[in-house]
């Protein structure tokens, strides 16, 4: 899903292949239609579907997945900056938005390419930082780097009561794409 005239190739969109099994699921939770959180900065950055599945005593367990593209930084001029952040700004509201409508009971699974470093355990994490004291929004694994735009990445994690789970966990390696200053990756 995205706009109707793509700026270039490999400009964006998001988007959720659903496996046989996965396929049942959606059918199981009822063929819910998928959520988008409409076009921003020139293409679809949210999308979701709801989804079921039996557990093991046969009760049926809805979950939400999603999948978000979050804004990049467009490059250091004032006119860039300025529609980084407006971007910023829309996709949060829509993130929000899209958020608020699932049920508080479901389980949200969300798969993001969030183009930032929104580091690990920091200082403040001392305290949960979940809207409602519960939880950090970082563990202790992972880059331990962070820029501004990450840390806006935490306040929406935060917001919603969310975590970046695979920072709660060791890897054997991680790995993340760093692009070389002035170029451009495809």
């Amino acid at each position: 899903h995205g706009p109707n005239k793509q700026e270039q190739r490999g400009s964006g969109g998001v988007g959720i292949i659903l496996s046989p099994k996965a396929q049942r699921a959606w059918e199981m939770g009822g063929y819910k239609p998928v959520k988008y959180g409409g076009i921003i900065g020139g293409t679809t950055r949210l999308m979701g579907i709801h989804l079921a599945f039996l557990d093991d005593n046969n009760n049926l367990k809805p979950i939400f997945v999603m999948c978000a593209y979050h804004p990049s930084t467009l490059g250091s001029s004032k006119n860039d900056i300025e529609r980084t952040e407006k971007n910023m700004e829309e996709f949060s509201i829509a993130y929000n938005t899209m958020i608020s409508t699932i049920n508080k009971n479901v389980p949200i699974y969300i798969g993001a390419d969030i183009n930032c470093k929104i580091g690990t355990t920091i200082s403040s994490d001392s305290k949960p930082e979940g809207t409602n004291g519960s939880r950090a929004v970082t563990g202790k694994f992972g880059n331990s780097e962070h820029n501004t735009k990450g840390m806006e990445v935490r306040q929406l994690l935060s917001t919603n009561d969310m975590c970046l789970a695979n920072t709660f966990f060791k890897h054997k390696k991680y790995n993340t794409y760093t692009c070389p200053k002035g170029s451009q990756h495809q």
